[in-house]
């Protein structure tokens, strides 16, 4: 898994992150600074930081594979 992202300023990318154990099938959802994507292998769910590409966090998908878009919830 190669996740990437662009600057847009001049279209070079700006971080990426590889996780040899997963390929993406689903979109990663995109909340303020935040990106959630769950390798599809990995048996993971990620949270990077959107402007730095540090991992913030990550926890293990008990559930079988990451095959839809995440869905979000952000307000109570």
């Amino acid at each position: 898994l190669f996740k990437q992202t662009l600057n847009n300023d001049v279209g070079s990318v700006k971080w990426f992150y590889h996780e040899p154990a997963g390929w993406i099938i689903a979109a990663p959802q995109i909340v303020n600074h935040e990106i959630f994507v769950g390798p599809s292998d990995a048996h993971k769910f990620y949270c990077f930081d959107r402007n730095t590409g540090k991992l913030k966090w990550q926890t293990n998908i008990v559930c079988g594979h990451m095959v839809k878009q995440p869905c979000i919830k952000t307000t109570c």
